[in-house]
């Protein structure tokens, strides 16, 4: 702080107790004094200008804050607006070059002829079908009456035999007509149903999954049922080895013996 010219004025007043005596006993001093500031509103105006030089110093520091988040938001800006704009490109490209494909394609026109030929091959597929399907249930139907007929045993072998045949036969024909079910062989399934009456039990598996007449699945290590009859996603079973009173629906069966265990 600057220390500013001031004028003093001084009074000082004292007394005593005679005027010729040498030794003086005592002495009362009495002092006053008053300062006047000649150049205070000099000083006024300099702390003005120095309130005035700090206030823009505080807004030059805001102004560059406001400056420095300003170029941060520009370049956010710039960085979203490019990866936008390589999106936008490769959508483009991607549009173009469908386009493209899609223009190149040659149109394959079917004749009458083809069409014609497709309608019989759909409907000959769906004819062996349930030409499988019949042949199937004939052959069940067969061997049931077989068993109640006295024929021989040569005969019995000889008719066993040839379902047999006519039951492969006809699978091979359901797996050309339905490919896919030829990957679908189960092994493994649930039992669907138990019948006590029937004394049958229901698996939810049939020909289209590889089952047919003679099967046979395993519940562990006792229990063995044969598949009597078969359908297209279906099949019956009787207990050949073991007391179907030990079978529940959802009980686990499999075709191997070990797997079953």
């Amino acid at each position: 702080m600057p220390v500013a010219w001031a004028s003093l004025l001084f009074f000082g007043v004292y007394a005593s107790g005679e005027a010729n005596n040498e030794n003086r006993d005592g002495q009362d001093v009495a002092i006053s004094g008053s300062v006047r500031f000649k150049d205070a509103e000099p000083l006024r105006r300099q702390r003005g200008s120095e309130g005035v030089r700090e206030d823009g110093q505080q807004s030059e520091q805001g102004r560059e804050a406001l400056i420095a988040e300003r170029n941060l938001l520009h370049s956010k800006l710039i960085e979203t607006l490019e990866r936008y704009q390589k999106q936008n490109e490769d959508y483009r490209r991607l549009r173009l070059s469908i386009a493209a494909t899609l223009a190149s394609r040659e149109k394959h026109q079917v004749s009458k002829r083809e069409e014609q030929l497709l309608e019989g091959l759909a409907k000959l597929s769906e004819n062996s079908r349930q030409l499988a399907l019949k042949t199937v249930e004939f052959c069940d139907y067969a061997e049931t009456l077989v068993r109640k007929l006295p024929l021989g045993q040569l005969q019995n072998a000889e008719f066993a035999l040839k379902i047999d045949e006519l039951r492969d036969s006809a699978r091979n024909t359901w797996y050309l007509v339905n490919p896919k079910s030829a990957n679908e062989l189960v092994t493994r399934c649930r039992l669907l149903a138990v019948d006590d009456d029937l004394q049958i039990v229901v698996l939810p598996a049939g020909l289209a999954q590889g089952v047919f007449c003679g099967l046979n699945f395993y519940a562990g290590s006792s229990i063995r049922l044969t598949v009597i009859s078969v359908r297209p996603n279906i099949a019956a079973a009787v207990v050949s080895e073991g007391s179907i009173k030990e079978l529940a629906p959802g009980m686990e069966v499999s075709t191997s013996i070990e797997n079953s265990k």
